[in-house]
């Protein structure tokens, strides 16, 4: 028989773990349901999106800088809950389709983006599709399951983004540091 003591050192928390290890009940796993759900709700969009040539995500990153003038790759992250190298990667092909540019801040690092004419069309294009995919998911959950749902998500990420341990607060300003001295050496999207 195995036999594991772990204890977790920010929140005091000891587990011990047995022969559980080798059967895990996944289907009560939180992350486990979420990823899959996931999977299969992106699934379900791109196939929706498909005739735009954008992804999910692609159009999430569009909608998310069009409510400013222009936004940061980690304020986008931030956004989106997404790390900035992400981020930067998703955007790489807006900049190359010319979706998105980037704005010159005078006396600044960072480099924000906006999104161009050619980006607005191409959301105005999207949209109707990106609601057949909506359409779609409430006809599948049921309308109230899918706006309960919507908003017990929105509430979940909300909550879990302000539940960070004072180390891992301390360890995001790092990385938010470490991310403002690469923004500097950062290559352009363009």
């Amino acid at each position: 028989m195995v036999y594991v003591r772990i204890h977790v050192c920010h929140t005091g928390q000891v587990f011990d773990l047995h022969e559980g290890w080798r059967n895990p009940p996944l289907h009560k796993c939180a992350c486990t349901q979420l990823r899959k759900l996931s999977r299969e709700t992106t699934s379900l969009y791109s196939q929706y999106l498909k005739p735009s040539g954008l992804t999910i995500t692609q159009y999430g990153l569009l909608a998310c800088i069009s409510q400013k003038e222009a936004m940061a790759p980690s304020e986008l992250g931030m956004r989106m809950g997404m790390d900035r190298t992400t981020v930067v990667r998703n955007l790489k092909p807006l900049s190359k389709q010319g979706y998105i540019r980037e704005v010159v801040v005078s006396g600044s690092r960072l480099r924000p983006v906006a999104v161009t004419p050619k980006g607005f069309g191409a959301m105005e294009t999207v949209y109707p599709l990106w609601q057949l995919a909506q359409t779609e998911m409430a006809r599948l959950l049921g309308a109230s399951q899918f706006e309960e749902l919507t908003a017990r998500f929105s509430a979940a990420s909300a909550q879990l983004s302000r539940s960070q341990s004072p180390e891992d607060a301390e360890q995001s300003e790092e990385v938010d540091a470490d991310e403002a001295m690469a923004d500097e050496k950062e290559p352009s999207l363009t």
